[in-house]
């Protein structure tokens, strides 16, 4: 998917109880990797717009990935994922470059979905 104009808006669905892991590339205008050396990054999630997030992944906890291939990755563990409701989320997922500038560079909705549970 090429995209022109950050952020990118993409809805991410995640299944209660289960890791979710996505990699995403960023291509400069060239289509080359853009080398996120000493970049980190940061994903913050609410139910309702405009609230303080209920959790947050860094790069720094290894949640989230930045790479010098241009990939950032992206791992919500089961056990974040387990607390979550059958609901929808809204994100934001923030990269900060070596000079502390900060880039919007996703934003969306998690969709939870709960399967069928274990019996007690």
């Amino acid at each position: 998917m090429a995209v022109v104009a950050l952020p990118v808006m993409m809805d991410l669905v995640v299944y209660s109880g289960v890791g979710f892991h996505r990699d995403l590339r960023w291509l400069d205008d060239d289509a080359l990797p853009k080398d996120l050396t000493g970049w980190t990054a940061v994903l913050r999630a609410t139910p309702q717009r405009g609230a303080i997030a209920e959790f947050e992944l860094t790069s720094a906890t290894g949640d989230l990935g930045v790479g010098a291939d241009g990939v950032i990755s992206i791992d919500i563990p089961a056990a974040v994922t387990a607390g979550f409701d059958s609901s929808t989320y809204v994100y934001v997922l923030d990269l900060i470059d070596p000079d502390g500038v900060v880039m919007r560079f996703l934003r969306g909705r998690i969709v939870v979905i709960t399967d069928v549970r274990s019996l007690p």
